[in-house]
């Protein structure tokens, strides 16, 4: 098949990075993001300021979706102290 690079131009900074700098994307051909994780990160902070209401919505419904799965899990954690 084709040559396995491991780097990638990350889109934003404009810098050429190591694979392992960027997050997993199965969707995309080379199944890492178009950003590095630096960049990706930066890009979520802005966006939480710039909306903090959607995040806090969000956050709230996957309590309310994973309720069953966070109990069980505090339960344990709670065990191990």
């Amino acid at each position: 098949m084709g040559e396995e690079t491991t780097t990638k131009f990350c889109a934003h900074c404009k810098q050429t990075k190591p694979l392992t700098d960027f997050y997993k994307n199965k969707g995309r051909l080379d199944g890492v993001c178009v950003y590095c994780k630096i960049c990706t990160n930066e890009r979520i902070k802005e966006k939480r300021k710039e909306n903090p209401e959607r995040f806090r919505e969000i956050s709230k419904k996957s309590k309310i979706k994973n309720k069953e799965h966070n109990q069980a899990y505090n339960k344990k954690y709670r065990e191990v102290i």
